[in-house]
């Protein structure tokens, strides 16, 4: 099975939020975010804690932002003719 959010750590035992995004909306993503790659596959951002309580607490905006950034993408594909 694969996660598709969450908190995860990293190689350094600090832990981010992340998202997958969707491959129909990896290149609206890319354009909402203003990014220089022509996609992004996943939404990440790290929450500067190796403790997993504190993490869980920290991800929860990041994870509605990320939400946010998902449905204005949608509507970006959405006004496209």
């Amino acid at each position: 099975m694969r996660i598709l959010m969450g908190v995860v750590k990293n190689e350094h035992g600090v832990f981010q939020a992340r998202k997958f995004v969707p491959k129909r909306l990896q290149e609206a993503v890319a354009h909402v975010l203003g990014a220089d790659k022509p996609r992004i596959s996943w939404l990440k951002r790290t929450l500067r804690t190796k403790d997993l309580r504190e993490a869980n607490v920290r991800a929860k905006p990041i994870l509605v932002e990320f939400d946010q950034v998902l449905a204005k993408a949608e509507r970006t594909l959405a006004d496209r003719p």
